[in-house]
This record gives C-alpha cells, structure tokens and sequence, in this order.
C-alpha cells in the first residue's frame, strides 16, 4: 500500500511545479505567445514620449496579427523621448511609410505591445527608415480621468494646432481636458492661466489638424458633463468662409456658470439664452423691483433673451435703476417698449419682462426704457382682492344683483 502512495505525492508534487513553471513562463510573455517571430528581418526606428511599461522583445503586431519584436529601447540623449527600434520580419516589407506606430496594453497581466495601422503612401518603408507617425501610451491616471470625463479622446496621431479663447469664467476646467465639436473630442485644453491685465483666463486649445477648417467666428463655451461632473470645451461652428490659423483667437466664447446661478435659473423663470454673439444694455428704473437679482432672465414673448445686468438703488430719484443685458441678436426692440416685473418660477423667483410697442427706432446700446411696470407686492394683491371682492361678487355688482338673489327678484 505504501508504494502507490508515494507515486501519487509524487505525480501530485510534479504537477504543482510544472504547474508553477507554466505559469512563470506566462508571467514572461505577452499575449500573442502562439505567433512566434521567424525568419529573417529588418529595423526601423519609432520615437515615443512615453513607453509605459513597454519592455524588449515585446510583439509588434499588424491587425493583431504579430509581424515582429521591439528590438531596443534607448533615452534618446538630451531629449525626452525614447528610441525604440522594431524588427520586423522581411516577409512584411510592403508597410506604407505614412503608417502609424501605437503602443497599446492587453494581455493577462496587461503587457504591452505596438501596433501598426497602416497608411496610404505608396513609398513603402525601408530596412532603416523611421516611422514618424506615433501614439504613446497613456498613463493611467490620464485614462481613468478620461473614463469618468467628458466622452472619448481623439485619436490625434497626425499632430495638432493650437487657438486661443479668453473667458471670464473656467470654472474647474483643467489642463487635458476634452474639446468637442457636436459632441466629438477634436482636442484637448493645453494650458489655462490668469491674465492679469484683462482679468480673464487664457485658455489655449490644442486641436487635431484634421479639424483645420473651424470658421473663425465659431463659439467655444465651457460646458459640465462627465459622472464626476468634469469640464470641456464646446466648439460651435460660425458661418464664416474664413477658417481660424493656428496660434489665432476664437472670439466668440462662453463662460462657465457657478453652481449657484445654474440653480437659480432652474428654479427660476425660465431657460437661459445661449449668448455667445455678444450683448448690449439698456437701462430702466422701477419704484419697485421686489426681489429682483442679478442674472434674473430678460424675457420677450415668453422667450429669453437676456439677463439683469444690475440692481442699484438711485439716491437721487429714489427707485431702482435697473440695467438689462440683451442678446444682440434680439436688436429690433422699439424704443417705446415697456419692461415689467413680473413673478414666476418653482419658487416664486422675478424676471424682467419686456412688450414690444410700436416706435420705427429701435433700442441701442445705452438707451434707456421710460415706460416700466413695478413688481407686484403680495400685500398689495391680497389688499385688492379683499377691495374688490372675488370675481363672482365683481360680477353680481355691476349688474345690479346679489350673488345669492334668484333671477328676477329684488
């Protein structure tokens, strides 16, 4: 009994360490093991500015399938960027020389390997060449802040050209972070710095060079979205036929909303206008602005059109001068329109509301509106209500009945 025993331990103890050995082996190699290099080869060098955990002897691949190793990786001198030369087998000599290199991870235990996509050149690479189109790998920090960001990255491996946008407002807008156009990454943010001089932040936008026909009367504007509520740049195409250079400024911008105007305007009295032409003011003064703020919406037949610029007391005249910033696509308001306060909202939030008159002039920049209704006190409609009486009672007298006396007795 002893003996078939012992050849059980040991037939169990082989199998743990040739257990063991197989999962060494795999530790050592990268995803692709059953596409081994053979044959003869060739080198070409790629510059990447960040390998990850790329190592020699890694796969480079084409459409998944492996056609070499990486043969050597070097610090190029005096430059931060790594020299890293592929093998590549001699069977797979017809790569255009426009194609591009890309480090990417897979595998078990998230090895890396480069992966090449082809190009359309017809100058196919040589033994020697360079391929100059590349894509680093991106550390991880970088790819879960674009997981729970603003949407994808663009794959931006044929270089890019910067613009300019000042703001009044980033918010927590950050370096890296996505500019989109119609909901499609075409960037990312480069730098944002406060100017000192005009009291603004200068944003400057890295965008992909195939996107190289922006109008340059587009709008940028700084919008929240993303799970942890990050910040990206929107680009809004203009209609001009010129397109915006590199190193140029897009005007037209739009700033972020702190949280606490967002959430005024949600309980209050409507949607905003998106007033990224540009705006000019008017002036009106109201005995009475009840609880009207800053920012509170400008309203034309139900629609924004602006906002309250804003609210001082006049020691002079003794009311409320009040100053409206009006969308300047809304520039054919006649001078003779009125302004009135009025109430409305979750929470009984006030907004300016302005009815067209009938003046051929039209109101510019610095005018002010003469005809102006005051907010309504709550004191003062519970005061009329109980003058007057209710609307039955109103009706009863004017026609000279009781509201309790039958038709046609007195």
């Amino acid at each position: 009994m002893s003996q078939p025993r012992s050849s059980y331990a040991v037939g169990t103890g082989l199998f743990i360490v040739l257990g063991f050995a197989a999962l060494a082996y795999l530790a050592t190699q990268t995803s692709s093991v059953a596409n081994v290099h053979q044959g003869d080869s060739y080198i070409v060098d790629t510059q990447f500015t960040n390998i990850g955990a790329l190592k020699e002897r890694a796969p480079v691949k084409i459409a998944g399938v492996r056609v070499g190793q990486v043969q050597s990786i070097t610090l190029m001198p005096g430059h931060e960027v790594a020299d890293v030369k592929l093998s590549i087998d001699k069977s797979y000599d017809k790569i255009p020389q426009d194609s591009v290199a890309t480090i990417f991870t897979s595998g078990l235990l998230g090895d890396q390997y480069v992966g090449i996509q082809y190009g359309s050149a017809k100058q196919a690479l040589a033994a020697g060449g360079t391929l100059a189109r590349t894509k680093s790998t991106e550390p991880l920090e970088e790819m879960l802040g674009k997981f729970f960001g603003a949407g994808n990255v663009v794959d931006n491996v044929g270089g890019s050209y910067t613009v300019k946008a000042d703001f009044t407002n980033v918010g927590s807008l950050s370096v890296g972070a996505p500019v989109k156009m119609a909901g499609v990454v075409i960037g990312s943010v480069q730098s944002v710095r406060a100017d000192p001089v005009k009291l603004n932040a200068q944003v400057v936008l890295a965008i992909d060079k195939r996107y190289d026909r922006i109008p340059d009367d587009s709008a940028a504007a700084v919008f929240t979205s993303g799970l942890l509520g990050d910040q990206d740049v929107g680009i809004q195409y203009g209609s001009a036929k010129q397109a915006v250079v590199a190193g140029g400024t897009l005007a037209r911008t739009k700033s972020t909303e702190p949280l606490e105007e967002m959430l005024g305007k949600f309980f209050g009295a409507g949607n905003v206008v998106d007033n990224v032409g540009g705006s000019y003011t008017v002036k009106a003064d109201f005995t009475n602005v009840g609880s009207l703020s800053v920012g509170a919406p400008v309203k034309m037949a139900g629609v924004v059109i602006g906002s309250v610029q804003s609210v001082r007391a006049d020691p002079v005249k003794l009311n409320a001068q009040v100053v409206l910033a009006i969308d300047k696509r809304y520039n054919t308001i006649p001078d003779d329109s009125a302004a009135a306060v009025f109430t409305s909202g979750l929470i009984g939030t006030q907004y300016v509301a302005i009815q067209p008159g009938g003046s051929p002039d039209m109101l510019k920049d610095g005018d002010e509106m003469i005809l102006t209704q005051s907010a309504m006190q709550l004191e003062d409609l519970i005061g009329k209500f109980l003058v007057n009486g209710s609307p039955s009672d109103k009706k009863a007298a004017d026609t000279g009945k009781s509201s309790d006396t039958p038709a046609g007795k007195h």
